[in-house]
């Protein structure tokens, strides 16, 4: 019984909650640059995009090439955007329905598009960490260290044409640990031990992307940072951090300038839809930071903040959506949000 509960409630809060989720995903394309954490990562996304968009059959050769590494598969996406432990705990019809939801709202067309793309900047970056390596630079060997492959097992890779089989298994490996530390995947393993109790599943759901990003996305910049301040200088060490605001800050922007138009649309010219034409510079800064992940595991924090700001119970948030959902229609009285798909962009 409990468990045809939470499945009907994690379904219901995807489906009035995370229909524009992948303008809200836009920041993630931002991952492999800065996994890269180089100025040779715009050169390798730039090859990338050219690749996919604009060369005859090259979409189809990284996505073919994705799928022999085995970052993505022929099933739903979605699990990446819930994760897998939460998908576990719903029934198979609900389970269904939510994969159908994020297919056709597009967010596992660009689950998939973000993870070729990754596999063909993972793809560029050995080859090119291998070479500068090879040059003495420290950094890239210490990077190349921590995806457990040497320059040797690289530069027979490269060899062989850069086909991925059995005999190139560790580049294979490192490929993947590449795109799965770059593309935030929430999985059980990324949050406290007691968020993966079925009992717990309302309360941490959409939690997992702040404390993945904040783990793996801004962890791995500051241990890039702490790696080239022994390496190098202080000076050096500020680069991928200055580069993750670069490019984490516009893609935000991006993503919710068109969230907001949409919504404007939708409404039929509501002013109020656009919502950040009314902020202040300081407001509107926070809000981006926000919304890009920076703050990581922080991130959970500001709903708190806000909810009692705005007359709601502080703890609602915490309490994950389910509770917050219930709160508002009991006491609040809001029924527009809660319809589902449209109800984000009403």
């Amino acid at each position: 019984g409990f468990r045809n509960i939470n499945s009907f409630f994690l379904f219901f809060n995807s489906i009035t909650l995370l229909t524009l989720a992948p303008l809200a995903s836009l920041p993630d394309l931002a991952g492999p640059m800065l996994f890269s954490a180089d100025r040779g990562a715009f050169k390798d996304a730039k090859q990338v995009l050219k690749q996919y968009f604009l060369e005859e059959g090259g979409k189809e050769a990284l996505r073919e090439f994705a799928f022999d590494v085995g970052v993505v598969s022929a099933d739903s996406l979605s699990m990446y955007y819930i994760n897998a432990a939460e998908q576990n705990y719903m029934t198979p019809m609900f389970r269904k329905g939510t994969d159908y939801f994020f297919r056709y709202t597009f967010l596992e067309g660009f689950t998939m598009f973000s993870r070729v793309f990754a596999t063909g900047m993972a793809r560029q970056f050995l080859v090119r960490a291998a070479e500068a390596a090879k040059n003495g630079d420290k950094v890239k060997a210490e990077q190349l260290k921590g995806l457990n492959v040497t320059i040797q097992e690289i530069d027979d890779w490269v060899a062989s044409g850069k086909v991925i089989n059995n005999r190139h298994q560790r580049v294979k490996e490192a490929i993947a640990q590449f795109v799965d530390e770059s593309i935030v995947r929430p999985n059980a393993a990324e949050r406290p031990g007691w968020a993966n109790n079925p009992y717990f599943a309302m309360v941490w759901q959409l939690k997992s992307f702040y404390y993945a990003y904040g783990k793996n996305i801004m962890g791995g910049l500051g241990r890039l940072a702490q790696t080239k301040a022994g390496q190098e200088n202080m000076t050096a060490a500020v680069a991928p951090l200055i580069m993750g605001l670069v490019l984490l800050a516009p893609l935000t922007m991006l993503g919710l300038e068109i969230r907001e138009l949409l919504k404007y649309i939708v409404s039929g010219g509501d002013q109020r839809k656009l919502r950040t034409n009314n902020m202040d510079a300081g407001e509107y800064s926070f809000e981006i930071l926000d919304r890009s992940g920076v703050l990581g595991m922080g991130g959970l924090l500001i709903p708190m903040y806000e909810a009692g700001k705005y007359g709601d119970f502080p703890l609602g948030p915490a309490l994950g959506p389910t509770f917050e959902r219930i709160e508002d229609l009991i006491f609040d009285g809001e029924f527009k949000q809660n319809i589902p798909v449209v109800g984000t962009v009403l």
